[in-house]
């Protein structure tokens, strides 16, 4: 009967099913799915120190389950309190190993504190030894390549992975990182080819306004300067003795 619940949730994503999630767990108290998904409806109401409860009961009744860590991780970054995300993080890592998730899961408080950026970059790296085509390793050390400004170190980061496989986002973040390398035509191209795989996605339509007035700037002071030099009227004067071919030099008559 719990699973029903679930499915029921499942299917609305709305949060005034939460109940639901509540009434699941009351049918069976060991329903550790009902928790995290309880857990994540609270933490997207904003509703932190509920959503601890849930994924601190979630860790507690299935260790080995990499979303209530990853809950539990997610609250406390949310609610400031970084010291705990990482000690969650690094317990992450011991009970369920250095996988390639559980690494990206540590690499992201480490990136929150620019005293330990490196670390996490470090861990990314390694994240992405073990599984090349992690998709949340390879968002995550863009985003940190990118707040470093090593556009370009982003950008062939990205167009690796966009040999594998191809996402909305991974092309939407490419358009961002080479129109802040200006280069805008393949920024443009890469934003057009998001836009097709979501219509919506707000950071490509504000990415393709940033890149389309940036591009009009360009081409208005070009045609400002061009009507500058029109209406001076003045003549480019070029020097005969410049272009003129000696003869007494060309070799012709040596």
């Amino acid at each position: 009967m719990s699973d029903s619940w679930l499915n029921i949730v499942n299917l609305c994503h709305f949060p005034h099913f939460i109940s639901y999630y509540g009434q699941a767990y009351q049918i069976d108290p060991r329903n550790v799915q009902a928790l995290l998904l309880k857990g994540c409806v609270l933490k997207d109401m904003s509703k932190t120190q509920e959503a601890l409860l849930h994924f601190r009961e979630a860790v507690r009744m299935a260790p080995y389950r990499y979303e209530a860590h990853q809950g539990l991780v997610e609250c406390y970054i949310k609610a400031r309190k970084i010291r705990e995300a990482l000690t969650t993080a690094s317990n992450a890592c011991k009970v369920l190993g250095n996988s390639a998730r559980s690494l990206t899961l540590f690499a992201s408080v480490l990136a929150k504190d620019s005293l330990t950026v490196e670390k996490a970059k470090t861990m990314l790296e390694k994240a992405l030894a073990q599984e090349p085509t992690y998709l949340d390793a390879v968002y995550l050390l863009a985003e940190v390549l990118g707040e470093e400004q090593q556009y370009t170190a982003a950008i062939e980061l990205l167009r690796r992975q966009l040999h594998h496989q191809s996402t909305c986002k991974l092309h939407q973040m490419l358009g961002e990182f080479l129109s802040a390398n200006n280069e805008l035509q393949e920024a443009l191209d890469q934003y057009s080819i998001a836009l097709g795989m979501d219509p919506t996605n707000k950071k490509v339509l504000d990415g393709i306004q940033k890149v389309e007035k940036v591009t009009d700037s360009i081409d208005r002071g070009q045609d400002d300067d061009m009507e500058a030099l029109e209406e001076s009227g003045e003549d480019v004067d070029f020097d005969a003795s410049d272009t003129e071919v000696s003869w007494a030099d060309n070799e012709w008559f040596s």
